[in-house]
């Protein structure tokens, strides 16, 4: 057992970890930190990404202990305030949401990315091109329920509008009708915010205190008389 340290959404936290603990573990179980997703258990779907020091990485695969003093961001920590990033909004608005599971992950992977300029300016970001840079920086993250359309497009409208402007990316304006009908209008999931944000409870959010646990217990005969 070690007192791990770490900073998590610019807050100091001390625990106490074993030597094969995994950071989505503590983050989760010991920070309270629900957001951050665990999907697979081995790396592969991109629903556990967390930043480390500004870079992503799968916390369920990554060791607590190698992320001593290590500055951690998730999902609840990208809004301030109570105030949506412009990337969640984005997502909010393009309905890149649907079950909300890999949207932690999804965001976290297009936040660092985005913030990563090399990235970007060393693969000459012109407008035609950001779709597919943005394919390949999030490759590593399923979508379970198939929305990576309107994933690719709530990024690249982000990037457009906010992170190249100096690079006159601007995002090529269509006359658009003010029409306040109900109809042809897109209406924002009701859980919407809460998934971009992290706040969405699924099953294995869920803790009961003393909780009751049964298990079935099978025979291993057919047939069978039970005796007292």
């Amino acid at each position: 057992m070690k007192i791990l340290n770490l900073i998590i959404n610019k807050k100091n936290f001390e625990f106490p970890v074993k030597g094969q603990e995994m950071l989505s573990t503590v983050i989760r179980e010991k920070a309270g930190l629900t957001g951050t997703k665990i999907g697979c258990s081995q790396g592969n779907c991109g629903a556990c990404t967390v930043l480390a020091n500004g870079k992503p990485v799968l916390s369920c695969i990554t060791p607590a202990i190698r992320m001593e003093g290590a500055q951690i961001t998730t999902i609840e920590g990208i809004s301030q305030n109570g105030n949506l990033h412009l990337l969640q909004k984005k997502f909010v608005e393009k309905g890149a949401i649907q079950c909300g599971f890999c949207t932690p992950g999804m965001i976290l992977t297009t936040f660092s990315m985005i913030n990563d300029q090399e990235f970007f300016l060393k693969k000459e970001p012109g407008k035609e091109n950001i779709k597919n840079i943005i394919r390949e920086g999030l490759s590593g993250n399923l979508c379970r329920c198939t929305g990576y359309k309107k994933i690719i497009d709530a990024a690249e409208e982000f990037v457009i509008e906010n992170k190249f402007r100096s690079l006159k990316l601007e995002k090529e304006s269509s006359p658009v009708p003010t029409i306040n009908w109900r109809v042809r209008k897109g209406i924002p999931l009701i859980e919407a915010e809460k998934k971009v944000c992290g706040r969405a409870d699924f099953a294995d959010d869920i803790k009961i205190k003393d909780a009751l646990c049964c298990k079935f217990l099978r025979s291993t005969y057919s047939h069978a008389m039970i005796e007292d």
